[in-house]
């Protein structure tokens, strides 16, 4: 065998490790490692690789918020990956054949727990994101009915500023002048009249009456 046909076999043999290798990297086989991954690749913004390490419950809760809020930013950003250091490597906390635990750290210093599952130990890891989803999926619920509740709080003050202006425009009756009570009304009678019948009631009331 020559040299050059040495060499080219070499060279072809190269070329298979690292394939191999790639493809060992595509699909790494430890929890901490598929996370790493995944942030790196949502960073590159490559958000389709990145989804494929997503758990199935995952991707439709992205898929359903993405087609309902129209968000501006991916949402497992929003949900998670914001708040997290982008360079602190994840430390596995507990690891089993289909449950993985893992801890993050925030760009605050804190921690976080981050969860990934997979069918059987033979399975591809997948990161189970469904809980911050949810958080994210419940916050834009409540802020929208804040908005409506907005929305018709400014519709219900126009119309009551309307109604307002109309009346203000009515013309109102005058109010009737107010009744007096009976017993102010025979005080005034009373003060009304002759002075001659007072004065008659009040000699009667003065005779001594005779006695037999």
């Amino acid at each position: 065998m020559s040299r050059p046909e040495v060499l080219v076999r070499l060279m072809g043999c190269i070329a298979v490790a690292m394939i191999a290798l790639t493809g060992c990297e595509l699909v790494p086989s430890k929890p901490d490692v598929v996370f790493t991954l995944y942030r790196d690749r949502m960073k590159s913004e490559n958000l389709s690789a990145a989804r494929e390490l997503l758990s199935d419950a995952s991707r439709n809760l992205v898929d359903q918020l993405t087609s309902k809020y129209h968000l501006k930013q991916p949402p497992e950003n929003l949900a998670l990956m914001n708040i997290l250091d982008p360079v602190t490597p994840p430390t596995v906390m507990k690891s089993e054949d289909t449950y993985a635990l893992l801890q993050v750290r925030t760009l605050k210093g804190e921690f976080r727990l981050l969860r990934l599952t997979r069918k059987d130990p033979g399975a591809p890891w997948k990161i189970d994101m469904t809980e911050e989803l949810k958080a994210l999926e419940a916050f834009m619920e409540a802020r929208g009915t804040l908005e409506m509740m907005r929305e018709q709080a400014g519709e219900y003050g126009e119309s009551w500023k309307a109604f307002s202006e109309q009346l203000g425009r009515m013309n109102v009756p005058e109010s009737s002048p107010p009744i007096s009570s009976p017993v102010k009304q025979l005080k005034k009678t009373k003060d009304k009249l002759p002075a001659t019948k007072q004065i008659k009631k009040s000699k009667a009331a003065r005779t001594p009456t005779p006695t037999p």
